[in-house]
This record gives C-alpha cells, structure tokens and sequence, in this order.
C-alpha cells in the first residue's frame, strides 16, 4: 500500500473531459463516472482477476482497490491507472492473495548541468 507519485500532463489520453469542464455537479459527477469506466476498462485490457476490484477519483488522484493474485499484476495495475494524462497520484489500497517483496520504484529526475 502506499501512495505514487505520476506525471499530470503525460500518459495515455483516456479521459474524454476533465472534471474542471463541468458546469454543474451533476455533470461533475457524470465525467467522474465515465473517466473511471474508462480507468477500469483499460485496467480490464490486461487480462488480470482482480476480486472487488474498485477504483474512485479525487482530483488528480485515483485510489484502486481490489485483491490480486501476485506482486507483479498489483505494480501492473498501479503502473496502468497513473500512467493516464491528469493522473498525479495513485493511491493504492490493494492487497495479494500471497505476500510477495515490493519492487524497488525510483524517482526519474532530469539532470541539470552543472556550469564551467
């Protein structure tokens, strides 16, 4: 479990509309609901059984939950919901069927030069 840190303007382009072009709260909620169809759908796509697979948006941050079988599909799953254009966070909230060691995640910082 843990919260991960993702660029906000990189990523696959699955949000049709943003929450922020809503002008009522009803279509607030209606953009939610179909950026996380959109979330679970592309999840979907990577063939992984997820058991009470659950996902929610908050701002630029999306929490999953749900059970996974191994390590491996929870970073696979992690690693597909943030890698989405106006996600900044993933809040992960799952667990595996059989407790595995975590991989090691790092931070990819540009370098900047240092003067002459």
């Amino acid at each position: 479990m843990g919260l991960f840190s993702f660029l906000k303007n990189a990523g696959a382009k699955l949000f049709k509309r943003k929450t922020t072009e809503a002008k009522t709260e009803q279509e607030r909620i209606e953009i939610k609901e179909a950026n996380v169809h959109e979330l679970k759908a592309a999840v979907s796509a990577l063939g992984i059984e997820i058991k009470d697979f659950h996902v929610d948006i908050d701002g630029g941050t999306v929490l999953v939950f749900g059970e996974v079988d191994s390590q491996a599909n929870k970073e696979k799953v992690i690693l597909t919901v943030g890698n989405v254009e106006d996600v900044e966070f993933v809040d992960d909230r799952m667990t595996v069927a059989v407790p595995e060691p975590e991989a090691d995640f790092y931070e990819v910082k540009k370098e900047i030069p240092c003067p002459k």
